[in-house]
């Protein structure tokens, strides 16, 4: 991101203009990670009957099970000032070599960029090397006739809403979808997904099934293959028409079908600035664009969107750009400078990721289906959480864990894990695979007891054993 960038950059002595439009901080801390975690741990809170906690949060000390929306919104505006101020606004004024300035920025040219201020003249800047760190916004469908008229809700919305809807219409299968879908459902909602394909469709059909079954189970109705053709607002309801002519009716929407790269407006076109089909900005591992002297990292490229890689791929294209800049300095003589030997690159070849349902939902690696493409023999087990000790003793049996691996090698290629805390658990995949282990050595490492992490260990050894047949704590 655009701050990780500017940080180690400042580190090196350069000069650092930092141009931002909107609120600083971007998606992540203020419309995006952060208060849709809050949001969901407080939906969890309330789900488990936890209101002591929940008054702590809100202020209403009442044991009672009341959760006033108002409040709470109050508390997470206070958390995201706070954590906006703290990690943002305060380290950038640490750096004297740092000039934050206000305003949107479009390219004249490869060097050359001019600032439109909102209440002063335009700012015109030179550079030398530039990044793009843009983001994305929300993406509403084109092609549903009626929407663009109606007072619908994207995840901004979504996540400064002060009253709970009635009957909460979620378009869209996406993370989005889930991770709110379920919280709104905790928090008094009624809800209803409505999914063109499936759950989650890109990642393993495991998912879907699983977490149709979950949510079901929680009330949230989950309509799959479902296509909305016509939606109104009428006296405060929205009415949806479906492809198949049924009709569903609702106080509030969501819209919740993916995001699109901020990339209009800013003179990309003319430089130009090569993007893919969906106007993604397409950099090179060592985060470059199809213009060598400018850069791009986080949502607006095409990179997978999770702000943890964006911010690797900030520190990166930084010190791509010092080293660039400082072996130009010292040793080059010539009008283009090669020192590709010092570049460092973006391993994004074992990237996880977390969906923050609960239960967790987290990915790594390939699916069978991506491995097929490949031409690679693959080989998989499913350990599902009714034979795992730590969930039998909670009562609470969902859940399970498949890793995919390749036949003749053993290798580790891909996992699922849904579970409570599988974006902590995940990371012991991703180590695993960094480190090219084979499914047998897994199997026989040791994992604490009455532990979640254990299931990987039973997962496992389901290759080469029955674990049904299994000890509690058998080696």
């Amino acid at each position: 991101m655009l701050v990780a960038a500017a940080l180690e950059a400042a580190e090196s002595g350069l000069s650092i203009l930092l141009v931002n439009h909107g609120t600083i901080g971007g998606t992540c801390v203020n419309v995006g990670c952060v208060p849709s975690k809050m949001q969901i741990h407080v939906a969890s809170l309330l789900h488990s009957g936890n209101y002591d906690h929940i008054g702590r949060i809100t202020g209403n000390h009442s044991s009672t099970p009341l959760f006033e929306l108002e409040k709470y919104r109050v508390q997470q505006k206070n958390r995201v000032e706070q954590l906006r101020t703290a990690k943002y606004l305060d380290v950038i004024r640490g750096y004297s070599n740092i000039t934050l300035l206000s305003g949107f920025a479009q390219f004249l040219s490869q060097h050359q960029l001019i600032v439109e201020k909102q209440e002063s003249e335009s700012y015109q800047v030179h550079f030398k090397k530039a990044i793009i760190a843009t983001g994305s916004s929300p993406s509403i469908p084109p092609n549903i006739e009626g929407l663009s008229q109606t007072p619908y809700w994207t995840s901004t919305e979504a996540l400064m809403a002060t009253e709970l809807p009635h009957h909460l219409i979620i378009i869209g299968g996406s993370y989005i979808a889930l991770e709110l879908g379920q919280s709104y459902r905790r928090l008094g909602s009624k809800v209803t997904i409505l999914a063109r394909s499936t759950l989650l469709s890109r990642e393993d059909p495991l998912i879907n099934s699983t977490m149709c079954k979950i949510l079901q189970q929680e009330g949230v109705v989950v309509e799959l293959h479902c296509k909305v053709d016509h939606v109104s607002y009428v006296n405060g309801q929205f009415e949806l028409e479906l492809t198949d002519k049924r009709h569903l009716s609702g106080d509030q929407l969501l819209i919740a079908s993916g995001r699109k790269a901020n990339v209009d407006n800013m003179g990309l076109d003319h430089i130009p600035i090569k993007m893919d089909e969906k106007r993604d900005i397409v950099v090179n591992e060592y985060l470059q664009t199809s213009c060598e002297d400018i850069y791009a990292v986080g949502d607006c490229t095409n990179i997978p969107k999770y702000v943890y890689v964006a911010a690797a791929a900030g520190t990166k294209a930084a010190k791509n750009i010092v080293g660039s800049l400082k072996g130009c300095q010292s040793a080059c003589t010539t009008t283009h400078c090669d020192s590709s030997s010092s570049l460092y690159r973006l391993d994004l070849s074992i990237v996880p990721g977390v969906v923050f349902t609960d239960p967790q939902v987290a990915t790594i690696g390939m699916t069978e289906q991506q491995a097929k493409y490949h031409g690679i023999e693959t080989d998989s087990r499913v350990f599902h959480f009714c034979h795992l000790p730590r969930a039998l003793v909670n009562f609470d049996e969902r859940g399970c864990i498949k890793l995919l691996i390749e036949r003749n090698s053993l290798l580790l290629i891909g996992a699922v894990i849904i579970a409570p805390c599988g974006g902590d658990m995940i990371q012991t995949i991703d180590i695993a695979m960094r480190c090219k282990m084979t499914v047998k050595q897994l199997a026989e490492e040791l994992f604490p007891y009455l532990t979640f992490v254990e299931a990987i260990k039973l997962c496992a050894q389901m290759f080469f054993k029955d674990v049904s047949r299994l000890s509690c704590c058998a080696g």
